[in-house]
């Protein structure tokens, strides 16, 4: 080996250990950078060179910048934040739901039954009082405008969802696009480019919080990212959009022509549960779905059983009328009470004729001085097992009066408070313990890729001696060269 191939040796041990110095430097730098990935430069000994004594080593070269990330860690934080991100949309919109719809507190559609039938006990304890039958009225109407209140504050909150799923799927649509921007770039730089690829990670984990995503290294640094087995971006260039079709429930496309897919995480997911939970609006021709055709349900099960029982008194066909013995005489002529063509929380109402007038809100089944018939049996409606049409109805589809299972009328707003409780804190839970164990990942994640300055301060200073002892050679070298260039005087 030559004086000169000592002074090459130093050289490049000079210059690697220099920019390993830098590379230690730039994650000090970024210690506290969301998404930083620590980095280390990558060196390997130089090809050795051939000499009359066998192979002699000529230092180091340099081979690239190594960024400390695992590609397991990745992937499971990724699933797991996006089922945490659907559970928190899903939680965030039920709970809204759930104070609208009013439990089982004193407001809200549960409690305005409860006082329509507190006013039926009170005419039926004395049906001659105007007063009494006024109240009657009132609680009447107060049951209406809440049926109608809550139906028309779900579609407002049905429709928020809607607009949110639009704006998210267009946030997706943009990451996609830098998605694949991010990968023209990496691969032009033949996948040497560190910072490039922490943030393309970056933006994909802001993806797999939207939709579930899959990612896979083609080589050069760029990656297919896939949704439901479908590329949304290509390794080798180009993208595809999401789009979102439907009113509630919605559905998801990819690409042009658009293929249905079907997800299972992110808060696209949680945002479609979350509709469909809610529910569609009833129509003249289908029932409501979900929450709100339950309430549907509900606002057809008291309009069918309280006009069934004040009506014209036939024991026989209406099987919700008592029989009386004797039978009334004389017989009054007896209307609904609610207008029957009302049978969805939109449209329950109040009949024309008692709207008008009060007085029409029959207490007994005759004329009778004192007849409390009709009141005292609508002052038991919390007790009365009635037909409430819904998904076991013969004709689910028709909103008019084909019964389905049989419910306790008192029990039944009940029901679906309970089950809207119960699905919300499900979510709820579903969110927190997703919320643990993504924090664990991201702690795992941390070991790898996170900066810890108590290791950098070690590189640094096993760096810093490298090159302290580099230039320490290239003063021998350089000494033994003048002793050289003597010797030849």
């Amino acid at each position: 080996m030559s004086l000169t191939s000592l002074l090459s040796i130093a050289r490049s041990a000079l210059v690697a250990h220099e920019r390993a110095v830098s590379v230690v430097g730039h994650n000090i730098a970024n210690a506290e950078t969301p998404g930083y990935t620590r980095q280390r430069l990558q060196i390997t000994q130089a090809s050795a060179e051939r000499t009359a004594f066998g192979q002699v080593g000529r230092g180091v070269d340099i081979v690239g910048v190594d960024r400390l990330r695992s590609a397991f860690y990745d992937q499971s934080w990724r699933r797991e934040t996006g089922l945490e991100a659907r559970y928190q949309s899903l939680s965030a919109s039920l709970d809204q739901a759930e104070a609208i719809v009013g439990g089982l507190d004193d407001t809200g559609i549960g409690a305005s039954i409860d006082d329509l039938i507190d006013a039926f006990n009170a005419l039926a304890g004395n049906p001659t009082d105007p007063t009494a039958r006024a109240l009657v009225g009132s609680a009447a109407t107060a049951l209406v405008d809440s049926f109608h209140v809550t139906d028309s504050r779900l579609d407002g909150l049905a429709s928020s969802i809607g607009t949110e799923l639009s704006a998210t799927v267009d946030e997706v649509n943009t990451l996609v696009t830098q998605i694949d921007q991010l990968n023209n770039q990496i691969r032009a730089a033949n996948g040497q480019a560190p910072d490039l690829l922490d943030r393309r990670d970056r933006i994909v984990d802001q993806l797999a919080q939207l939709i579930d995503v899959r990612v896979t290294d083609r080589g050069q640094g760029a990656v297919d990212v896939t949704v439901s087995g479908l590329q949304l971006v290509s390794a080798g260039g180009g993208a595809q959009t999401l789009s979102v079709t439907g009113s509630g429930p919605y559905a998801l496309q990819v690409g042009n022509p658009p293929v249905g897919i079907t997800t299972s995480g992110g808060k696209i997911r949680g945002l479609q549960d979350a509709a469909a939970a809610i529910g569609a609006k009833g129509t003249s021709l289908t029932r409501a779905t979900g929450l709100r055709g339950q309430l549907d349900d509900l606002a057809l099960a008291v309009v069918s059983a309280v006009n069934e029982i004040h009506s014209d008194y036939d024991p026989v066909t209406k099987a919700l009328q008592p029989t009386l013995t004797p039978a009334p005489s004389p017989l009054r002529v007896v209307g609904a009470f609610f207008d029957p063509n009302g049978v969805t929380a939109a449209s329950i109402d109040l009949d024309a004729a008692i709207k008008a007038d009060p007085t029409q809100i029959a207490a007994g089944y005759s004329t009778a001085p004192g007849d409390n018939s009709i009141v005292l049996r609508l002052a038991s409606l919390r007790s009365l097992v009635v037909p409430v049409p819904g998904t076991t109805a013969g004709t689910p589809s028709s909103p008019a009066v084909t019964p389905g299972a049989s419910v306790i009328l008192g029990d039944a707003f009940g029901s679906i408070a309970s089950s809207l409780a119960v699905a919300t804190a499900s979510a709820g839970d579903r969110a927190s313990s997703q919320g643990i164990l993504t924090q664990h990942l991201e702690s795992q994640r941390q070991q790898v890729q996170g900066v810890s300055i108590d290791e950098e301060m070690v590189q640094l200073i096993e760096h810093q001696q490298a090159y302290a002892a580099a230039a320490r050679l290239v003063g021998i070298a350089d000494e033994m060269l003048r002793e050289l260039i003597n010797l030849g005087r």
